[in-house]
């Protein structure tokens, strides 16, 4: 006769090496998130970490970031995100921001602006490409098959 108890706690117990196991790979997961995060100040990247929890009968392990920015980064945005269209203004003629330093690649006859801190106006910008380093870390630490599940 099996031994439930001892059975249930091998397998969902907070020692047990499931979740042991569960646990090493998602911090093995967030740590490949780390290296592979775009990093423009670093704050991204520092915030991403891991989580295990048992629901019921399923062991789940969780990785991410609190920063809301994350997600926009991971999926995209403006033309290259899930709408696929430009960011504009809603309230006023002119989206406002500071500038990064970089602007792109130049038009003939277009002058860089001086560096970080410029304040930049524009009608529309065309957002953020997808860096989905979530994804790319699963699939280059995980050595089991992994289905995308679409948002």
């Amino acid at each position: 006769m099996i031994d439930q108890v001892a059975l249930q706690q091998l397998l969902r117990g907070p020692h047990g090496p499931v979740v042991r196991l569960v646990n090493t790979q998602s911090r093995a997961v967030a740590n490949a998130a780390r290296r592979i995060a775009p990093a423009k100040s670093g704050r991204l990247r520092s915030t991403i970490g891991s989580n295990v929890t048992v629901e019921g009968t399923r062991v789940i392990g969780r990785i991410g970031s609190p920063l809301e920015y994350a997600l926009y980064r991971h999926e995209g945005t403006g033309i290259y995100g899930p709408k696929g269209t430009p960011i504009v203004p809603v309230s006023a003629k002119f989206l406002r921001f500071p500038s990064s330093g970089t602007f792109g690649p130049l038009n003939h006859g277009q002058v860089k602006a001086s560096g970080a801190g410029t304040i930049v106006y524009a009608r529309s910008v065309r957002g953020v490409p997808r860096m989905p380093f979530l994804v790319y870390a699963l699939e280059a630490t995980v050595p089991y098959p992994i289905r995308i599940n679409p948002m």
